[in-house]
Formats: structure tokens, sequence, C-alpha cells
């Protein structure tokens, strides 16, 4: 069955909207809910919530019959005077329009209910609307408050942690850059690859007028740099890339087409290969760090083939002097035996000689 509600031209039936008679404006408005007060065209306090009492450690007595500026007077040149400035001007635009007025977020400190004498910082979220009679005339105002500091605190941290994140991510670029830079200026051959295939994502300059004729970004290792192929360089870069350890080879040799006429030309190079980390520590890239030595190499072979040359010469002169000493040693000795010989052929004409001299020569001489 249908329920019916009262009829309202029934003269003894009560309408549910009738208020009972011993309440009084002062105690609704104390028992609402949210932090608010009714005020006079003259800005009196003319009732206050419970909520509104508590937020500020005041009483209905404090707080009746005076205005909100007489009650918090805010010091210039502070947050909280410029938020009471705000609030008159406020209220007096509500006065003068009519119409309702959500202000901006004002910071006004509170007593701290845990440490006598000390404040709180509060920020407040405040809305003034008029109260009008059955002419529309303004005959009073209600300005409620809404307790935002956790919000503007977690704002506030959002946005300091997003200008931090800023921050970092403006040194990280700038740090960037200038490795950028400095790899781009190093007198080497520097190469940034990323991927299995080993695509190169960075040459710097000297690097690329090696082969002027080429193009490299993009494109795999193989691809931009065949040569390697058959050097075993290629097998290199994917020990490098699958094991995560660098890879170090002395003056590799190699065949170049670096003017890109078919020719190939003789280069002797340092290589590095480095593995390239992500945040997760997983290899994601290689770095390629290599320079020309192929002057010293030449020149050091070539020290090495006139040091050669020549040892073979030292060696070739040593052992002439050596068959010439034996030669001048026999020929001495020879000389020698043909001097003793001629003593000894004298000695024996000398004494020859005086035999037959003394055979001429009488004994009475």
């Amino acid at each position: 069955m249908a329920s019916s509600l009262p009829d309202p031209a029934a003269g003894s039936a009560k309408s549910p909207l009738d208020f009972p008679s011993a309440w009084s404006l002062s105690e609704v408005v104390a028992s609402l809910p949210a932090a608010c007060v009714l005020l006079t065209p003259t800005l009196h306090v003319a009732a206050a919530s419970n909520a509104y009492l508590a937020v500020f450690g005041l009483t209905q007595a404090q707080l009746l019959g005076r205005t909100l500026f007489d009650v918090f007077p805010g010091s210039p040149g502070t947050p909280e005077g410029d938020t009471i400035t705000s609030l008159r001007a406020s209220l007096e635009q509500v006065l003068a329009t009519g119409e309702p007025h959500h202000m901006a977020v004002q910071h006004y400190a509170v007593p701290d209910p845990t440490a006598p004498g000390q404040l709180m910082g509060r920020y407040w979220d405040p809305s003034n609307s008029a109260i009008r009679d059955a002419q529309g005339t303004v005959t009073g105002l209600v300005h409620s408050i809404v307790n935002v500091t956790e919000r503007v605190q977690a704002e506030a941290e959002l946005a300091a942690s997003q200008t931090r994140e800023q921050d970092a991510l403006a040194e990280t670029e700038t740090k960037r850059q200038h490795l950028y830079n400095v790899l781009m200026q190093l007198p080497a051959q520097v190469a940034v690859y990323r991927g299995p295939d080993h695509r190169y994502q960075l040459v710097n300059s000297n690097y690329q007028r090696k082969f002027p004729h080429r193009s490299f970004i993009g494109r795999p290792f193989r691809e931009g740099m065949p040569e390697a192929e058959g050097l075993g360089v290629v097998a290199l870069f994917d020990q490098v890339y699958h094991t995560g350890e660098p890879y170090y080879a002395h003056e590799l040799e190699g065949w170049f087409d670096f003017s890109g006429n078919g020719q190939r030309e003789q280069f002797f190079f340092e290589l590095s290969l480095h593995p390239l980390r992500n945040s997760r520590g997983e290899v994601e890239g290689v770095l390629d760090f290599s320079y020309e030595v192929t002057e010293q190499v030449l020149a050091r072979r070539q020290l090495q083939q006139l040091n050669q040359e020549l040892e073979a010469r030292v060696q070739q002169r040593t052992q002439e002097l050596a068959a010439s000493h034996q030669a001048a040693e026999v020929l001495q000795a020879n000389l020698l035996t043909a001097a003793q010989r001629q003593v000894q052929e004298r000695e024996d004409l000398y004494q020859v000689f005086a035999r037959n001299v003394r055979r001429a020569v009488p004994a009475s001489c």
C-alpha cells in the first residue's frame, strides 16, 4: 500500500519542514560539521560552528558580536596580514554583488593545542556567500573555511620533487652534453652502438673524417664498416655485447677504403671495446674507442729493418776484419820466418867468410 505525506492544508497536520520552536539559529550553526560563521552586513559574527571554534581554540563568547578583523587582526607584511586583507575584500565584494566568491588558498597560523603559546602554519580554502531575504536583499554572509594544509604541503612537495627532478635532468643533460662534446673532440675514433646488431648511434668527428664518403648513424656496424668483417672485429663486438666484458686489441692491422675509390690502405690501430649498460645493469650497447698508430708501427718496423741491416753489415764487417786479421797474422808469421831465415843465412855467410880470412892470413902476421 502506498504511503501518503501529510496534507499541508490540513489544519491539524504538521509540515515535516516545520522546525521545532526551541531551535535557534546559533544552535543550528554551532552543530554544523563545517567550519563556518554567519556574519551581519557590518561583518560582525552572528553565529559560529563548533568546528570553526575548534580550529582557532576559541569559545562562542570570544567570537560572537565581534568582527573577524578584531579577532584575527593579522600583522601587516605577514602572510596572516595578507590573508585578512584578502578576506575583507572578498566579503565586501559579496556584500556589493550578492554573488558568492571562492577565494584563493590562504595561509593563516593557528594555535598548537599540544604546545601552548606555539602556532602551527595552516592553509585554508575560504568561500563567502550571501544570505538573502524574501525580497532578495543581502542580509548577511556565510564565511566558511576548509583546511587544505595537507593538500598544499603535498602539492608543494610534489612541486619541489618535480623541481629536483627537473634540476637532476638538467644536470644530467648538461653532463651528457659535456661528455658528447668531449667525445666529439677527442683525437681518436669514437663510436657508440646499440642493440645486438650494433647499430651506430654516435660517431665522433675524427671517426667521420676517416670515412667522409660514408654515412653511419642507424646502420649496423657490419654494413657501415664491411672491412671489419674479415678482421674478426664483428665477432669481438658480439663477444663484448653478450659477455659484458671489455676487449682490448694492440696494433690491430686492417686495410680500409678511406677515400671511397675502392683502393684499400693499410691501417694500424689500438682498439678498445666497452659494454654499455642500462639502469638495470643490462648490456644494451658497445662503446668503440680506437686510435691510429700506423705511423708508429711503420716507423718501428723500418727502424727494426734498419737495425737488422746494420747488424748484418756489422757482422759482415766483423767477419771481414777477422779474416783480414787472420791473414795479417799469417803474413806476419811468414815475414818473421823469412827474416829469421835471412838472419841465419847472413850468420852462415859471416862464419864462412871468417874461416876463409883466417886461412889466408899467415900466422906470423
